[in-house]
């Protein structure tokens, strides 16, 4: 077929097929389409909507990443990813009661822990991180250097140690490890807390986390998946100085009714120190001198009772405060003593410390008294008394060490003030290690021995006030001056509970055992007892001596970190998908386009 006479126009091409026919337009996309040549829009037709489309939806998308509430909705993603991955572990939680090591001033230098907030991870002690909180069992710290240990920047440290000290056999390794303890000074946190099922379960679970695999990959599986123990106190972290003026002396007199008598002085101070003070109860130091003192009191009331047994002598009983801190107690009762003018001569204190146990008794003195002194006639009788005894006494000299911060025994307080005073005590140093102990528990006490000290003590007294002969009268004969008053084991047994049993830490002063003290010296003295405050000079002790801590079971702090790198890898790759999502699909399309333009062909 020919085309004839054919022109070309604007707008189509004009032809006739043989003569008659009728002219025909062809659009020019066909002729376009036909030729091989590009218009104005060379796309096919069924292309450009789904184009549009694209375009449409990337910028709507584009735009929904520009706005701010994007931001907030990635905050929200990576907190509640983070969230999830903390509490992929069991949600478990410990709690426990922990007491804090000593904490106090003294002459401006400063002793045991200066913190109380426990925080960061849990780890034992061979775990080198800057920040953590390290549990460990008390045998561990008998192996390490305590002092390097703290120097290494640990948050916080907690030692567990046996929960009942009364039936414990490890005596020896036990008062080392706490000889330890009363020589840090640290500004770290440092508690003990008693075995139980939680601190139990909480010291295994650090030990296994805390100790290498035995490969690389189950260490690294370790790091990520694992998990710890994030610790924390309930206290506010900072310790609090304790009232100065909340401490009292209780002070019982029973008088001679007579002018220019003597006064014997019975000294014993009532607080309990130890490295734990919460976790200290003192029962023979100084428990046991304080007991002495009350029964002494109930012994010899009753020869005041009658003109014709009442010694010519005035008797003083002192339960003094904060002993253990250089006998704080004594030192404001000698000032207001000295302060007043006064009449009466004493001639002896006799300070009463520690003799609860043991078959043998101690008289401490800062110098050999005199024969003709009161001291010597009184250690005589002892020693007559025991004659023929597996029990015995000797005198021990110690001379007053002014440059120490802490004076050895009670009676150094007096012997500085020129008043003939000693100690009697079974220790044969002050330095004795279980003078401070947290072994010493009344379970520890020796009932029978405490009474036979007693009774020593009030038949020697008794025999010097009477000026009875020294010589013809021993505990091995059956002798006693006390005849139908003797020392009453249930009276003591009571007092032990009552007076001995719990802490008396003077850092929590106790103004309800002031108290009941008072009133059993007024019931003996028959009136005669009062309180007596007492001002801490050149000391400042601290609280609180225990505190709740909690411990979290939480992933490691890297496991966080690989969470939002994860989250954060996630958006990157899928802002680029939608950033270059109009290319790959026009790729597509395009691709789409000739595999359907071959199969038309």
């Amino acid at each position: 077929m020919e085309v004839q006479n054919g022109s070309v126009e604007e707008g189509g091409l004009v032809g006739e097929v043989g003569e008659g026919a009728r002219p025909h337009r062809f659009p020019r996309e066909s002729f376009d389409t036909v030729s091989g040549t590009k218009g104005e829009d060379t796309e096919p037709p069924t292309k450009r909507p789904v184009l549009r489309q694209i375009g449409v939806m990337q910028d709507e998308l584009l735009d929904a990443i520009r706005n701010p509430s994007f931001l907030v909705y990635l905050s929200i993603l990576l907190a509640v990813c983070s969230q999830l991955g903390a509490s992929a572990s069991d949600n478990v939680e410990l709690g426990f009661t922990a007491y804090r090591l000593q904490q106090f001033d003294m002459q401006g230098n400063q002793y045991g822990s200066r913190s109380s907030r426990v925080a960061y991870e849990a780890v034992s002690l061979n775990v080198e991180t800057v920040r953590k909180s390290a549990i460990v069992h008390w045998k561990d710290v008998l192996q390490r250097n305590l002092a390097d240990v703290l120097g290494k920047a640990a948050g916080a440290i907690v030692i567990v140690i046996p929960a009942d000290l009364d039936a414990f056999a490890e005596e020896k390794e036990f008062l080392k490890f706490e000889q330890t303890l009363t020589q840090i000074k640290t500004d770290l946190a440092v508690f003990v807390a008693p075995w139980s099922e939680a601190v139990a379960s909480l010291l295994d679970d650090v030990k296994t986390t805390s100790d290498r695999a035995s490969t690389a990959a189950q260490q690294l599986v370790n790091v990520f998946a694992g998990n710890t123990f994030q610790l924390s106190s309930s206290g506010s972290g900072t310790p609090t100085i304790s009232d100065k003026k909340q401490h009292f002396n209780v002070v019982g007199r029973l008088a001679a009714h007579e002018r220019g008598v003597p006064t014997l002085v019975f000294v014993a101070h009532h607080d309990s120190y130890g490295a734990v003070p919460a976790l200290s109860t003192g029962a023979d130091s100084n428990g046991s001198g304080m007991v002495a003192l009350l029964e002494l009191m109930a012994v010899f009331q009753r020869f005041y009772e009658n003109a014709a047994t009442r010694p010519k002598y005035n008797m003083l009983f002192i339960a003094t405060a904060a002993g253990k801190f250089s006998y704080q107690g004594a030192r404001q009762w000698l000032d207001d003593y000295i302060e007043k003018p006064t009449e009466e001569r004493i001639e002896l204190v006799l300070c009463l410390d520690t003799i609860g146990n043991g078959d043998m008794l101690r008289m401490h003195v800062a110098k050999v008294p005199k024969e003709e002194s009161a001291a010597m006639k009184i250690f005589k009788r002892m020693e007559s008394l025991l004659t023929g005894s597996s029990r015995k006494i000797e005198m021990v000299k110690l001379a007053i060490n002014r440059n120490n911060d802490f004076l050895n025994w009670e009676h150094e307080r007096f012997n500085l003030k020129r008043m003939p005073a000693v100690t009697i005590s079974r220790l044969p140093s002050p330095t004795d290690p279980t003078r401070n102990s947290m072994l010493d528990t009344v379970s520890r006490l020796n009932l029978q021995v405490l009474e036979s000290n007693i009774r020593l003590v009030a038949e020697a007294v008794l025999g010097h006030v009477f000026h009875l002969p020294a010589a013809g009268c021993s505990v091995d004969t059956g002798c006693s001056l006390l005849g139908t008053t003797p020392v009453e084991s249930e009276r003591v047994a009571a007092l032990i509970a009552k007076f001995a049993s719990t802490s008396r830490s003077a850092a929590l002063p106790n103004r309800v055992l002031a108290n009941e003290l008072r009133d059993l010296m007024h019931h003996y003295t028959g009136g005669h007892a009062s309180l007596q405050q007492v001002t801490l000079v050149d000391v400042s002790l601290y609280g609180p001596e225990e505190e709740k801590i909690i411990a979290h079971r939480v992933k490691p702090a890297i496991f966080d970190l690989f969470i939002g790198v994860a989250v954060v890898g996630y958006l990157f790759v899928f802002y680029q998908l939608v950033s270059r999502a109009q290319v790959f699909i026009e790729r597509f399309v395009a691709v789409a386009s000739r595999r359907n333009a071959k199969k038309s062909v």
